[in-house]
């Protein structure tokens, strides 16, 4: 654990390093949204499909 707390805190002593630190941050939030919209997407494609079969049912 100390040797994860040195490494952070040479990382954000360095000028590049609070970019870095900034873009892996932008990198997780753009990852979570992208998997976000496509669990929302899922979840309407599963209710469409899911509306299709009770139609069918009821038209038989």
């Amino acid at each position: 654990m100390e040797q994860a707390i040195n490494e952070y805190h040479a990382i954000t002593a360095s000028p590049g390093g609070w970019e870095l630190k900034r873009l892996r941050e932008k990198v997780r939030y753009d990852e979570a949204q992208v998997l976000y919209y496509e669990e929302q997407k899922g979840r309407q494609e599963g209710i469409s499909e899911w509306n299709i079969e009770i139609a069918q049912k009821l038209l038989k």
